[in-house]
């Protein structure tokens, strides 16, 4: 459903008059970026302290500009920049490392600046695929690996810095969480471990504009 409609929304783009399509339509992007504790494990039970784990973005970006709409979409790989440890401890994990790939999609409002960039704003979902290792406290290691859909904000800038060229910033937050796919409460009987994709994140990168 999600190639449908950016198939339509870049058919649409491209049969609109040149003065709404110049130089400013359709840009790639390339990005890097942080999400602060990843996996939100603190949340999964609130009587553990964590030292939370730390995630690198890499990405591309595809945006489609319309008048004052926008698509914006590409995806994400996470690189960890430290595993997560547990603290203290009710139940059985003693550290983790996560990654996922996400595939963004959102809709919003953009609102050029005259001539030195724009601010963009909108809503969407995202599709995660996610894999780690949880290391329990009896020393065993467990693979963990997830798929799950999740809803978002986007909040943009961008800054001309050449004709074709923008230097970007943008701040998402995604609200996701999987099936659980570990037992890791001894005091249930099902599992209870599920990895959360939820949090914030923060971008900077550099989009040309093909058209």
């Amino acid at each position: 459903m999600l190639i449908k409609a950016f198939t339509c929304i870049m058919m649409v783009s491209l049969c609109l008059p040149l003065t709404l399509r110049a130089n400013d339509v359709l840009g790639l992007g390339v990005h890097l970026g942080a999400h602060h504790n990843v996996g939100y494990v603190n949340e999964q039970d609130t009587s553990v302290l964590t030292d939370p784990q730390n995630s690198m973005l890499l990405g591309l970006a595809l945006k489609v500009n319309a008048a004052f709409f926008f698509i914006r979409t590409g995806f994400d790989t996470t690189f960890p920049l430290n595993q997560g440890e547990v603290l203290e401890n009710s139940g059985q994990v003693e550290k983790y490392k996560l990654n996922y790939v996400a595939v963004p999609f959102f809709l919003g409002l953009r609102f050029p600046v005259k001539d030195r960039g724009e601010f963009y704003m909108g809503g969407g979902m995202a599709y995660f695929l996610g894999s780690g290792k949880v290391t329990l406290t009896s020393g065993a290691t467990e693979d963990i690996s997830a798929v799950n859909y999740g809803y978002g904000f986007i909040t943009g800038v961008q800054f001309i810095v050449l004709p074709d060229v923008r230097f970007y910033m943008e701040w998402e937050y995604f609200d996701a969480r999987s099936e659980a796919v570990l037992k890791t409460q001894t005091a249930n009987a099902w599992d209870n471990f599920y990895i959360d994709y939820t949090g914030h994140r923060i971008i900077l990168g550099v989009m040309y504009y093909l058209l």
